[in-house]
């Protein structure tokens, strides 16, 4: 309902460089079958006469060698949004962004698990994220990209909540929403984490 008339197209990779505790990614010698370019330029050609907006999740997309060539694929297709959902950490390299940019994002949905590093990297599993993903945050909006941010609830942020909120509000996204996390990861893990 937040995306009408948007093609959804979830990116299967092989990894992430998180390691957050709810994430279903697989890491290490697990290797699915992972999304090709032509696959997803095949599904982009498939469903442009009914949406006038592409929106990429995961796994995490930028983990995706080629997530370039699905933007631009999508840009010379007209997709109107085109939009990814990611930690955005990549994107705190300048040079990253200008390329995400350049090859058509024009929207981004960034996951906040806390409004400090502390909090945040208890979900992420990854020392440094949170600053990454703030930086990243920036610069896009820098570079005129829409950002819309969430934050998903377990049990070790429930508490971080209004400061999340807070943070958001000095961060000046053009969007955010908050969501419970459902049946996720390994069997065992919602019970764990649940809020």
């Amino acid at each position: 309902p937040r995306y009408p008339d948007t093609a959804l197209i979830t990116l299967i990779v092989a990894g992430c460089d998180l390691n957050c505790i709810f994430c279903e990614t697989p890491q290490g010698d697990v290797l699915p079958t992972v999304s090709s370019l032509s696959s997803v330029q095949r599904a982009l050609e498939s469903m442009r006469e009914g949406a006038s907006g592409v929106y990429f999740t995961g796994g995490e997309p930028s983990s995706v060698p080629w997530i370039f060539d699905a933007l631009a694929h999508a840009k010379a297709m007209k997709y109107r949004r085109i939009q990814m959902q990611s930690h955005a950490g990549r994107a705190s390299d300048p040079a990253y962004a200008d390329s995400l940019v350049h090859a058509g994002l024009t929207a981004i949905d960034i996951p906040f698990y806390g409004a400090n590093a502390e909090v945040h990297e208890s979900i992420t599993n990854t020392p440094g994220s949170f600053e990454r993903t703030c930086l990243g945050l920036r610069n896009l909006q820098e570079r005129g990209v829409e950002t819309c941010v969430h934050i998903t609830l377990f049990q070790s942020n429930l508490h971080a909540l209004s400061d999340v909120i807070a943070l958001w509000n000095t961060l000046g996204p053009n969007a955010g929403y908050v969501q419970t996390s459902g049946e996720v990861g390994q069997p065992g893990t919602y019970a764990r984490v649940a809020p």
